[in-house]
Order: C-alpha cells, then sequence, then structure tokens
C-alpha cells in the first residue's frame, strides 16, 4: 500500500482505495475530462517554469562566483566570462518569472 495521487483533483489516497474521498473518483472511470487534462498540462508548465527560475539563478550564482575566485574578491572589474554568465542568468531569471507569472495566472482562472 502507498499514498497516490488521485488523477483527477491531485488530493492524496490510498493506492488501494476504490474512490478519492474529495472528489469522488472512481478507479474504474478511465475517462478524464478535458479540462482535468488542461489542468495538468498546465501544472507541468508550472513546474517546468519554476524549475528555470532555479537554473537561472544557479547560472548567476556560478558568474559571480567565478567574478569572486578570479579576481580574489568584488574588487575587480568581472572578466567577460563572469559578466556573460551574469548576464544571461538574470535575463533567464527575468524571463522564468513572466512565464511563471503567465502560467499561474491561468491556473487561477481554471
Amino acid at each position: 500500500m502507498s499514498i497516490v495521487r488521485c488523477p483527477s483533483c491531485s488530493h492524496r489516497i490510498s493506492s488501494l482505495a476504490t474512490e478519492c474521498p474529495n472528489c469522488g473518483y472512481s478507479k474504474t472511470n478511465t475517462q478524464i475530462d478535458p479540462e482535468t487534462i488542461a489542468l495538468r498540462h498546465l501544472r507541468g508548465l508550472r513546474y517546468r517554469a519554476r524549475m528555470a527560475t532555479y537554473f537561472a539563478m544557479l547560472i548567476t550564482m556560478v558568474g559571480f562566483l567565478m567574478w569572486w575566485f578570479q579576481n580574489g574578491g568584488f574588487n575587480q572589474l568581472p572578466g567577460k566570462a563572469s559578466q556573460l554568465l551574469i548576464a544571461i542568468g538574470v535575463v533567464g531569471y527575468l524571463a522564468a518569472r513572466i512565464w511563471l507569472f503567465k502560467v499561474s495566472s491561468q491556473l487561477k482562472k481554471t
């Protein structure tokens, strides 16, 4: 026995349960409505947008660490590689946050 997510409402239920206590979804009912499929798609997009923000933060941090270790601190201007990584990270972070905001607003509408 394990805990799984209900395909309809994503509520946590037992794997042995025949119906979801939250929404009444039955395992014998194999058809999933289009709204549920759209909701799953939006949740997947939200997950990808969050991961993109984390990746952009990582790139920015690598750029700052390169700046720190190459120059012995932040006393000098960063090298070209550090500048490039920081710029890509910041732009990527802003783009991913805008994407996350749009997907989250679409989820709130549904």
